[in-house]
């Protein structure tokens, strides 16, 4: 067995970029389209374009190969896409972009941070 040492870290990050997937990128990552809300057809399969569709991967106890890499319970799963007619925003999302929303100021646009050269803050004497 190999022994675990602590790490010292020597980096700080000069930048810090989030962004999601465009359009494009989904529909390249993506092995199926979603077309349906059924999951299961009468007979307890997974139906093709629904959300257990076999091409992202095994699920529970089955035993069938994965439709995408053919493998059983090594499959780490696949995305899948579902098109929406209208733009939908993702409430998980709204928190996060809100948060960093306050750590910026609004008027230079620099990082709030204590500790950094340029940290401004609307309350510093």
């Amino acid at each position: 067995m190999g022994s675990k040492r602590a790490m010292d870290v020597h980096v700080f990050p000069s930048d810090l970029e989030f962004a999601v997937f465009t359009d494009q990128e989904i529909h390249k990552l993506s092995v199926v389209k979603v077309i349906t809300g059924i999951t299961f057809d009468a007979l307890g399969h997974a139906m093709p374009g629904g959300l257990y569709d076999i091409r992202m991967g095994s699920y529970g106890r089955c035993m069938d190969p994965c439709g995408t890499c053919l493998k059983m319970q090594d499959c780490p799963g696949h995305m899948g896409h579902i098109e929406l007619g209208t733009p939908v925003y993702n409430p998980f999302f709204i928190k996060l972009v809100q948060r960093l929303l306050c750590i910026f100021c609004l008027h230079c646009y620099k990082l709030q941070m204590k500790g950094n050269p340029e940290y401004y803050s609307p309350y510093k004497q």
